[in-house]
């Protein structure tokens, strides 16, 4: 019995099983740094979008909000384009914004009475989406000049 404890004690597995296992521990540690900067960039983008809620939650006018919504998007996350599309069928942010002094807030924001006019494949549109950038589908909804490689949908849904 205490040859066969000899023969499973570290030191005297044959070559190659401890090849096996130093790579597969190389792997593993491999696969952790991986999940681990993974987690660090889930923080970062945790933490930046809690610091936009509080800086959107600060605001005191519609004009402020929207102006925030583009500008603190596009800075935070260092987005080359960013585009507010804001179904108003009933024209009521309109009028509210027609109200408020400063309107430099609105400006690259698309006020429509219906998505289809805009991109009718994303008027159902439930949960953030992300893909490539298709000028035939996209070119509505982003009228930037400069190019652009990709986009992210998120809704926001009212109620």
């Amino acid at each position: 019995m205490s040859k066969a404890l000899a023969g499973n004690s570290p030191g005297s597995q044959d070559p190659e099983r401890l090849e096996i296992l130093e790579r597969q521990n190389r792997e593993l540690v491999a696969r952790l740094a991986e999940v681990t900067a993974a987690a660090a960039l889930n923080d970062e983008v945790r933490r930046k979008t809690q610091e936009r809620e509080v800086v959107l939650l600060q605001t005191t006018s519609l004009a402020q909000l929207i102006d925030l919504l583009q500008s603190g998007l596009r800075k935070s996350f260092h987005l080359d384009a960013v585009s507010l599309i804001l179904l108003d069928p009933h024209h009521e942010m309109r009028h509210l914004l027609i109200g408020e002094s400063a309107s430099t807030g609105t400006r690259g924001v698309q006020f429509v009475d219906s998505m289809f006019a805009v991109a009718p494949q994303l008027a159902n549109l439930e949960r953030p989406w992300f893909g490539p950038f298709k000028e035939a589908e996209y070119a509505l909804m982003l009228p930037q000049a400069r190019p652009v490689a990709s986009v992210a949908l998120v809704p926001l849904r009212r109620g």
